[in-house]
C-alpha cells in the first residue's frame, strides 16, 4: 500500500502545481503592471503640444506624472516643458499635454517617461513625417488598403484634426511609381475624413481613427495598373500635423511579398534552367524562359507588353525532351467586369489577352504568324494564394486588435488558385521552309499551311509552406491540317500531317526557401503531350533552378 500511497501523493502535488500556475502567472502580470502601470504600446501625435498614448489596461482612474526628453545618437536632453497627463473617454488612452517653451518637432525622436505610485515606464515617440500604405484585404480583383501615420492628419484650412469616418466615402487619388520611376495616378475611394477640434478629441473621437484612413482601388483600376508591379509614391489628399509635406514610408506596399509572382504566367521575367533525364539516356539541358515587361502607359484600359517565351534545349532523350517552342509577340490585356453592380458575383472577371505572335522553334525552320486571343475566367472563391490568405488573416485579426501590424502577421500555411481559359490561335505558315536532320544530311521541305486552333486551358496552383505545385492542361484542337517533320532512327526525315486534338500537360513542383518572398526555387517539372509548332511527343522530367520577377 505504501508505493500506491506515494504515487497518489505525487499526483496530488502535480495537480496542485498545475492549479497554482495560473495564479503565479497572474501574480507575475500584476507585478509587471505595477512595475509599468501603463505598458504603452502605441501613440498618436495631435499637434506640437498634445499626444495620445495607448496603455495595456484601463488607466482612467490612475494618476500619472511624466517628463519627455529629446533623443539623439549619443545623448538624451530633457525638454524644458511641463508634462501634464489626463484620461480620455477611451479608458486605455492617456492624454499627454506639453506646456512650455520646448515642444514636439517633426522628424525627431523623444523618450516619454510615465510614472505612477513610484513605478514608471517609458515609450519612444517618433515624429517622422511619413505615411505607411499597406494592404488590408486583397483578392485578385479587389484592392483595399490603409494609410496610417503616428502623426494625425489635419485640415490645412482650419487646423482641425481629420479622423476616419467609414460611414461615407470620398474620391481620392493614390500615386504609384513604376520600375522606371514614372509616377502613375490611380483613382480610388477613401473613407470620409471628418473634422474635429483637437481639444475635443479625447472626449468625442476613437483614437484608433486618428492618423488612419481606408483606401479602396476599383477592380478595373487595380488590374489596369497591375499594382503588384508598382510602389506607393504619394497620397496627395493627406496633410500631416508637424509639417506640410510628408513622404511614403519605405515599408509601404500594394501587396504582400510584392514583386514575387506566384507562377510563370504571372511573371514578367521567368527563367528555369534545368537538366532532363530519361531511362537509358544521358542527361540534357533545357532553358524555359519568359520576358514580358509591362508598358506603364495604358490605352482605353488596355495594358500592353512585348513578349518573348522559349522552351529550348540541347540533347535528346527518347527523341524529344523539350517542347522546342519560341514565341515572339506583343500582347494587350484588358479586364472586363460582367456584373459590376453585384457585390460578389459567381463570375468575377474576364481577362482578355490579344496580340500577334511569331511562332518558331530553336532551329528557326518554322515561320508561323498567328493572331492569338485568350479569355481567362475568374470565378468566386477560386483565387486564394498564400499572399491573399495572409492578408485576409491579417484583416480578421486587425478588426479585433487595431495595434496588430502586417509585419507581425505570419505567412499563411497554404494557398490555392484555379482559373479557366478559352482561346483561339489563327494564322498560317508564312513560307515554305526546309528542315534539316540533327544528324546526317537529310532535309525535308515543309509547305505553307493555314492554322486555326481552339485552345481551352485549365491552370491550377497549390501552395503549402515553402512548396508549390503548378499545373496546366491545354487540350489544343487543330481544325486545319498542319505539317511537322519527324526524324527517324536512321536519321531520315518524315513529313507528317497533324490535325484534331493535340494536348499538352505540364506540372511543376517548386521548393522556394523563404516562401512567398523568395524569387528563386528548386523546381522539378514533368511535361507530357504535343506542343506547337512541331507537335512532336514530349515526355520528360526536368529539374533545376527557377527565377521569377
Amino acid at each position: 500500500m505504501q508505493p500506491q500511497a506515494s504515487r497518489i501523493l505525487c499526483l496530488m502535488l502535480l495537480l496542485c502545481g498545475f492549479m497554482l500556475m495560473p495564479l503565479r502567472a497572474a501574480a507575475q502580470d500584476e507585478q509587471a503592471a505595477q512595475a509599468d502601470p501603463c505598458k504603452a504600446s502605441d501613440y498618436k501625435v495631435l499637434n506640437q503640444q498634445t499626444l495620445l498614448v495607448l496603455c495595456a489596461t484601463d488607466v482612467s482612474k490612475i494618476p500619472f506624472t511624466g517628463d519627455i526628453s529629446l533623443q539623439s545618437t549619443s545623448s538624451m536632453t530633457k525638454l524644458a516643458t511641463n508634462v501634464s497627463i489626463g484620461s480620455s473617454k477611451a479608458k486605455h488612452w492617456l492624454v499627454v499635454t506639453l506646456s512650455g517653451p520646448e515642444t514636439l518637432h517633426p522628424d525627431k525622436k523623444y523618450l516619454l517617461s510615465l510614472s505612477s505610485g513610484g513605478k514608471s515606464g517609458s515609450l519612444v515617440i517618433d515624429t517622422a513625417t511619413t505615411v505607411l500604405l499597406s494592404p488590408v484585404l486583397v483578392s485578385e480583383l479587389d484592392r483595399r488598403y490603409k494609410a496610417s501615420s503616428k502623426l494625425a492628419f489635419k485640415d490645412p484650412s482650419t487646423g482641425n484634426i481629420l479622423f476616419d469616418d467609414p460611414s461615407a466615402k470620398m474620391d481620392c487619388t493614390v500615386q504609384a511609381k513604376d520600375y522606371s520611376g514614372v509616377i502613375v495616378p490611380i483613382a480610388a475611394k477613401c473613407d470620409r475624413l471628418a473634422s474635429v477640434n483637437p481639444a475635443d478629441i479625447p472626449f468625442k473621437v476613437d483614437p484608433f481613427t486618428i492618423g488612419f484612413v481606408n483606401v479602396e482601388v476599383s477592380k478595373a483600376a487595380a488590374f489596369r495598373n497591375n499594382l503588384r508591379q508598382l510602389v506607393p509614391a504619394g497620397l496627395p489628399f493627406l496633410n500631416l500635423v508637424l509639417g506640410t509635406s510628408f513622404k511614403i514610408d519605405e515599408k509601404s506596399k500594394f501587396a504582400a511579398a510584392e514583386k514575387v509572382p506566384t507562377s510563370k504566367d504571372a511573371s514578367q521575367y521567368y527563367v528555369l534552367f534545368s537538366g532532363s533525364a530519361g531511362v537509358g539516356s544521358a542527361p540534357a539541358w533545357v532553358l524555359d524562359g519568359k520576358i514580358a515587361p509591362l508598358i506603364p502607359k495604358t490605352l482605353d484600359n488596355f495594358q500592353f507588353a512585348p513578349s518573348a517565351t522559349a522552351n529550348v534545349g540541347q540533347g535528346t532523350i527518347k527523341g524529344q525532351t523539350y517542347t522546342n517552342t519560341i514565341d515572339l509577340g506583343f500582347t494587350a490585356q484588358r479586364l472586363f467586369l460582367p456584373y459590376p453592380d453585384q457585390k460578389d458575383p459567381l463570375l468575377q472577371g474576364l481577362l482578355l489577352t490579344v496580340g500577334p505572335t511569331y511562332e518558331t522553334d530553336k532551329e528557326f525552320d518554322r515561320d508561323n504568324l498567328l493572331a492569338v486571343l485568350d479569355l481567362r475566367y475568374n470565378f468566386k472563391g477560386l483565387y486564394a494564394p498564400q499572399t491573399t490568405k495572409t492578408l485576409q488573416n491579417y484583416y480578421k485579426i486587425h478588426q479585433k486588435n487595431k495595434t496588430w501590424q502586417l509585419d507581425q502577421q505570419p505567412t499563411a500555411l497554404w494557398g490555392y488558385a484555379l482559373d479557366f481559359h478559352t482561346g483561339i490561335e489563327t494564322g498560317g505558315a508564312l513560307v515554305d521552309t526546309t528542315v534539316k536532320a540533327s544528324t546526317g544530311k537529310a532535309t525535308q521541305n515543309v509547305p505553307t499551311y493555314p492554322i486555326c486552333r481552339i485552345v481551352p486551358q485549365v491552370h491550377g496552383l497549390l501552395q503549402f509552406w515553402w512548396f508549390s505545385v503548378d499545373a496546366t492542361g491545354t487540350p489544343r484542337y487543330l481544325t486545319t491540317t498542319e505539317y511537322t517533320v519527324e526524324q527517324l532512327k536512321n536519321n531520315s526525315l518524315l513529313l507528317k500531317r497533324v490535325t484534331g486534338w493535340n494536348a499538352l500537360g505540364d506540372i511543376k513542383g517548386t521548393f522556394s526557401p523563404g516562401g512567398t518572398s523568395s524569387h528563386w526555387g528548386i523546381t522539378v517539372e514533368y511535361k507530357d503531350g504535343f506542343a506547337p509548332p512541331t507537335f512532336l511527343r514530349v515526355n520528360a522530367v526536368q529539374y533545376g533552378l527557377s527565377l521569377k520577377y
